[in-house]
């Protein structure tokens, strides 16, 4: 299938998507690895991750981690521990998911697509979690961010950013293409190509 589209697609996106899900583990185990930690000394690791040199923060690995473990406790009518995590590699699965979109972020900047100010604007005020009475409200979207996210909201629009341009480059690739996303990663895989990436072993009782 993927030959077709070698074809007919534009060669480019295919690449960008193919190229974006390679994994080249570059091991850095820690939390006492050098360079997962503030300046300073600073107890708790800073990031979870670094890919092609750009930094995954480990807040975002605790919350996408955290996300995952709800999902499979509720579909489980609350019978998951943190054994049956473990079991599922769910740690595993969880580092795979936020570097396969740092590196789906990287190519899409490396191909012009950005994301302004009015869309992360467009995107904040329509969310129901910062509304109040039915209308965006400052002081409930400060909140929300500070408490639920554990971030400012300087930081969850950055964050909000990235997610955006990951998904204008899916949604590119999309309008392309129609290729399941574990064809594009066998095929790439088959290629023997990959990314850098470092990223820090997490001890599980620290951020649970």
């Amino acid at each position: 299938m993927l030959d077709t589209f070698r074809e007919n697609a534009k060669s480019w996106i295919i690449q960008t998507v193919i190229a974006a899900v390679a994994v080249v583990f570059i091991f850095s185990f820690g939390p006492g690895s050098r360079g997962c930690r503030a300046e300073g000394g600073a107890a708790g690791p800073t990031w979870a991750a670094k890919v092609n040199g750009e930094v995954v923060p480990a807040s975002l690995f605790n919350r996408t981690y955290a996300n995952r473990f709800a999902f499979q406790r509720q579909m489980r009518r609350g019978s998951y521990s943190e054994a049956d995590a473990a079991q599922d590699n769910l740690r595993a699965e969880t580092m795979k998911e936020v570097v396969d979109q740092e590196l789906v972020a990287q190519a899409a900047r490396r191909h012009g697509l950005w994301v302004s100010d009015d869309e992360i604007a467009d995107t904040v005020f329509k969310d129901e979690n910062f509304k109040k009475n039915g209308e965006f409200d400052q002081k409930t979207y400060e909140k929300f961010v500070n408490y639920q996210m554990g971030m400012s909201p300087a930081r969850y629009e950055e964050r909000l950013r990235h997610d955006l341009l990951t998904k204008k480059m899916f949604d590119l690739a999309r309008a392309t293409i129609t290729v399941g996303e574990d064809e594009l990663k066998t095929e790439f895989l088959k290629a023997g190509e990959g990314a850098s990436i470092e990223y820090v072993r997490f001890v599980p009782s620290q951020y649970l």
